[in-house]
């Protein structure tokens, strides 16, 4: 037996508040939106509300990282870093990596941008 709900087509309605809940958060995943959605007495199941996610046309994806340096630091970063190095400054309390990853906190997080948009990026220092 079908549970009657199951059949239920996604209206505009569902489309329109998925739209403004990810314009405002697009870091929350599509379970925190299906919470949010029941609390505020929708009736949708996981599944229908990613349907309605790719009808609201948001795509799912992980945030690149890209560096936070500014065009007006750049100058004074070369001028301290010329300075340590006619200092002779061991730099014993650096940290060298080459090519690896290494992650100091949590930032495992994920994005809604609409179809066709630029990437999100996160600010890497």
């Amino acid at each position: 037996m079908i549970k009657g709900n199951m059949l239920r087509k996604i209206s505009a309605q569902d489309v329109n508040i998925v739209e403004k809940s990810l314009t405002l958060k697009p870091h929350q995943s599509a379970t925190d939106l299906h919470k949010a959605l029941k609390r505020d007495g929708a009736d949708l199941c996981l599944n229908t509300v990613r349907k309605a996610i790719r009808a609201a046309s948001y795509t799912y994806e992980n945030p690149w990282y890209a560096h936070m340096v500014k065009d007006a630091n750049k100058g004074p970063r070369v001028v301290f870093c010329r300075q340590l190095i006619d200092a002779n400054n061991p730099m014993n309390d650096i940290i060298f990596s080459d090519e690896s990853s290494i992650q100091l906190h949590n930032n495992k997080v994920t994005v809604y941008s609409l179809t066709g948009t630029c990437s999100a990026t996160n600010p890497k220092p």
